[in-house]
């Protein structure tokens, strides 16, 4: 749209140009400065003054030159921000996401974590479970070997009872082992 409407001013300035400019105005000898001055000259003494039409042409190309680059900048602008608004919404989003992300992985963690806790509290509780019952079975044993001790020290002064009726027996049983002597152990 815009390269349309400049190709259009440009081609009325070279115009414009052509207009003026004559096989006269190159100078062998002067270069460009030479040349621009005798065009200088030639326009002043041909008309007598300036080329009002080819500068106020020169004029209005330049506004709408200016007007074109003003709207060029406008419209820039508003894609560049609509461009920023666009990566701000996606950098948001993305910012919600990854906080959210965030959010489950520590909800993750304390729900591990609680179940670590758990776990090792139900591990401690069963091994406190297993130690009581292993105290209580060795209480159990203990009780029962002292039964079975006293029973057996009571069995055995109902028999010492009836060991030695007379201490005339008692003597001849020590004699009789002191003259026979046997082995305790085999």
């Amino acid at each position: 749209m815009f390269r349309g409407r400049a190709r259009a001013l440009t081609a009325r300035v070279e115009r414009a140009i052509a207009a003026i400019a004559t096989p006269a105005t190159t100078s062998r000898s002067g270069g460009a400065r030479e040349a621009t001055r005798r065009l200088a000259s030639t326009t002043a003494r041909e008309d007598d003054g300036r080329d009002d039409d080819w500068l106020a042409a020169r004029k209005r190309w330049k506004a709408e030159v200016n007007e074109m680059r003003k709207a060029w900048r406008r419209e820039f602008d508003e894609k560049s921000a609509e461009k920023a608004k666009a990566e701000e919404v996606a950098r948001a989003e993305v910012a919600e996401a990854k906080a959210e992300r965030l959010a489950e992985k520590a909800r993750a963690r304390a729900a591990r974590a609680g179940a670590s806790a758990r776990t090792l509290e139900e591990l401690k509780r069963e091994k406190d479970r297993k130690m009581r019952v292993i105290a209580g079975r060795r209480h159990q044993r203990a009780h029962a070997m002292s039964l079975r001790r006293q029973a057996r020290e009571v069995d055995l002064l109902k028999q010492s009872r009836d060991w030695i009726d007379t201490p005339e027996a008692l003597e001849a049983s020590i004699e009789r082992a002191m003259t026979h002597p046997e082995r305790l152990f085999k």
